[in-house]
């Protein structure tokens, strides 16, 4: 996959990625899981690309408050040859930022641990929002939750409780220093 969040993302969740940090526990329930109507649509990176498609829609259930998050990635002439990622997003609010919970799509053939993968999201201009990572890296050692490094510089797996998670991202989500430039996507389609 050529779009960053794309690769980042699908790889990511299947645990055979880069440095992405995911977690055991979600940071998102239904309890306090928020909905943004306004993200329901079609989107694109807004550096004028036309690699990867992101398509947010309302999930029916188990979680009302989520949405279907499927990015579509590859040659747009050639669609027998595009990949779909199919994933869940749940957003969150920590302090007063909104953060994003990216979790594999249910399937009833799973065999691997589902792992969580965190953004924060920041609307700019009505018609873009930002994705932000954090730079594990950037975060000195002694203030990163309970993690394991992952063999193959694959990343790490954070095994705090969901509380731990909550507070170290309270702690440093909203210090932009700890994050990797941003990810820009702009609305195609409503």
């Amino acid at each position: 996959m050529k779009s960053r969040l794309a690769w980042v993302l699908a790889v990511g969740m299947l645990s055979s990625g880069c440095t992405v940090v995911q977690s055991v526990y979600p940071i998102a329930s239904n309890e306090t899981a928020v909905y943004d109507a306004s993200l329901v649509g079609v989107w694109m990176e807004d550096k004028n690309s036309d690699e990867a498609i992101y398509i947010l829609s309302p999930e029916d259930t188990p979680t009302p408050a989520a949405y279907q998050l499927r990015l579509v990635d590859g040659d747009p002439g050639k669609p027998s040859e595009r990949g779909i990622v199919h994933l869940k997003l749940t957003l969150r609010k920590i302090g007063d930022k909104l953060w994003g919970d990216v979790v594999a799509a249910e399937d009833e053939n799973d065999f691997y641990l589902k792992t969580h993968f965190f953004v924060r999201l920041e609307k700019r201009a009505g018609i873009t929002i930002a994705l932000r990572m954090l730079k594990w890296s950037k975060i000195p050692v002694a203030d990163r939750p309970a993690s394991i490094e992952l063999p193959g510089d694959k990343g790490f797996l954070m095994t705090g409780e969901a509380a731990a998670l909550i507070s170290f991202l309270e702690r440093f989500g909203s210090k932009d220093e700890f994050f990797d430039d941003d990810l820009v996507l702009r609305r195609v389609n409503p």
